[in-house]
């Protein structure tokens, strides 16, 4: 008998607080102030009222999110994993991906990888655009749920 797991029961627990895990997403962003855009939601976050992130999976050598950005047009700020090797996945819809080296639109079943260090900004071409952003090793701003 196959038993089926809860990807939450598999979340990393610990006691970082808001502020801290705030504190944390800022860093990577290219624009601090951008932080003021965030709120704390459920496994996760959600920026501008817009999109939504939540927390897959975390472990110390990889975190798992799933993006969906609501509205079409909207971007996740420009910003960067100074440790991490990120990997996108659009499940549907498709976005823009730019990067100080390339600009790439992404389409269902499309994956793309941004290097360590590499300024980057994510945008929506269509409404309920969905992603899976894998980033190995972890990318400690995305623990959500420690």
């Amino acid at each position: 008998m196959k038993t089926e797991i809860d990807p939450r029961s598999l979340l990393r627990k610990g006691n970082v607080s808001l502020e801290n895990a705030l504190l944390l997403l800022s860093k990577t962003f290219d624009t601090p102030s951008d932080i003021s855009k965030v709120k704390k939601h459920e496994s996760g976050f959600i920026y501008d009222e817009s999109i939504e992130i939540k927390s897959v999976f975390e472990s110390d050598d990889t975190t798992i999110t799933y993006t969906i950005f609501h509205d079409s047009g909207v971007s996740y700020p420009k910003h960067k994993h100074e440790n991490s090797i990120e990997y996108l996945i659009v499940t549907s819809g498709s976005v823009l991906i730019s990067t100080t080296n390339f600009s790439r639109k992404l389409d269902v079943g499309e994956c793309s990888s941004i290097k360590c260090e590499d300024l980057h900004e994510v945008k929506s071409l269509v409404k309920q655009t969905k992603l899976i952003a894998i980033c190995v090793p972890a990318e400690q701003a995305y623990r959500f749920n420690r």
